[in-house]
């Protein structure tokens, strides 16, 4: 099987992410959202809250989880990206910011399990500082 890029791998990520999001009734806003501070992978809505998440897809059998690529810095990008996101649009909504880890299988590249982490910008303990 031919290797995919990075790039190749975290659309994957995405595209099941969405799915995710969509079985669970959220509705999909924008995705790769750019803007000058950073790019949000996901925007959902849900009822009265916007949830900005941010997708990590590795292969099984990495050493860190994916969740730990989101460190400080790229929290305060999302968060500025966010709060610039909700003043342009003229949305006053609840904010969560959630992580979504996707693990694929190394060798066909399919999802082999998915950890969903709501309000991850909040729970400080689970990220390590390495």
């Amino acid at each position: 099987m031919k290797k995919l890029s990075p790039i190749q791998v975290g659309k994957i990520g995405e595209r099941r992410i969405v799915w995710y999001l969509r079985l669970r009734g959220y509705r999909i806003r924008e995705k790769n959202m750019r803007n000058g501070y950073s790019e949000i992978d996901i925007i959902a809505e849900k009822r009265k809250l916007i949830v900005f998440v941010e997708v990590k897809t590795r292969t099984s059998g990495t050493l860190f989880p994916p969740r730990a690529a989101v460190n400080t810095e790229k929290r305060k990008k999302i968060i500025t990206a966010s709060r610039a996101y909700m003043k342009y649009k003229n949305i006053k909504k609840q904010v969560r910011y959630d992580i979504a880890e996707v693990y694929l299988k190394k060798d066909k590249y399919r999802v082999e399990s998915i950890n969903y982490i709501k309000d991850a910008f909040c729970d400080w303990r689970g990220y390590a500082t390495f």
